[in-house]
C-alpha cells in the first residue's frame, strides 16, 4: 500500500547496481518492500535470506550458506569442486549459473560481516545482484542506497484502518 514508486525505484537501482540497499528506520516496511521487489525481479533465481538471528559478523557467510544448502551432504551445489564450505565461492556456485538475486534481510546488526560477504560475492560473479535491508548502508563502492521514506498521512491512515479491520474483535 503506497509503495508503488518505491518498488519501481528499487527495481531500477537493481538493474544498474550490483548491490542495492533499502535503508530506513525500523518499522517502515523495508522487508515488505524487498519481498515485493524480489517477487518482480528480472533474475530467474531469487534467494531471500533472513539475517535477524545472526549474532556476529563472522557468522553471516555461514548463515547464507546454510540457507542455500551449501555444504550439505546431499546435493552439495559445489559439485564436488574444492571450495571452502560456506565461503563466497561456494555460495556463488549455489546461486546457480546465470543471473541471480540474493536478498539479505535485516543486516543492521552485522553490517561489517554482510559488507565483507557481499563484496566477495559480487567480485566472483558478474551475474549476481544483491539487495539488502538495513538501518545503515554497507558502505561498498558498488552499492546504491535507497532511503525508504515514511508513508504519507493518508496512506498511513488507510494502512492502519486495513490492519484494524483484519484484527480479531473488530466490530
Amino acid at each position: 500500500l503506497g509503495r508503488d514508486d518505491d518498488i519501481a525505484a528499487v527495481a531500477g537501482l537493481l538493474r544498474t547496481s550490483r548491490v542495492t540497499s533499502i535503508v530506513g528506520t525500523g518499522g517502515l516496511g523495508k522487508t515488505r518492500l524487498a519481498h515485493a521487489v524480489s517477487g518482480q525481479a528480472e533474475q530467474r533465481v531469487v534467494h531471500f535470506v533472513e539475517l535477524a538471528g545472526v549474532a556476529a559478523d563472522g557468522d553471516v557467510a555461514a548463515e547464507v550458506a546454510s540457507a542455500l544448502g551449501v555444504g550439505e551432504e546431499s546435493g552439495n551445489p559445489a559439485g564436488g569442486r574444492s571450495v571452502p564450505p560456506g565461503g563466497p565461492a561456494a555460495i556463488v556456485t549455489a546461486l546457480s549459473p546465470g543471473p541471480a538475486l540474493l536478498v539479505l534481510d535485516n543486516c543492521e546488526h552485522v553490517v561489517p560481516g554482510t559488507a565483507d560477504l557481499v563484496h566477495g560475492l559480487v567480485s566472483l560473479s558478474r551475474d549476481l545482484r544483491v539487495l539488502t535491508t538495513s538501518r545503515a548502508p554497507l558502505g561498498l563502492s558498488s552499492e546504491s542506497v535507497y532511503l525508504l521514506p515514511e508513508l504519507d498521512l493518508p496512506t498511513t491512515t488507510e494502512l492502519f484502518d486495513q490492519r484494524a479491520r483484519a484484527a480479531p474483535g473488530w466490530w
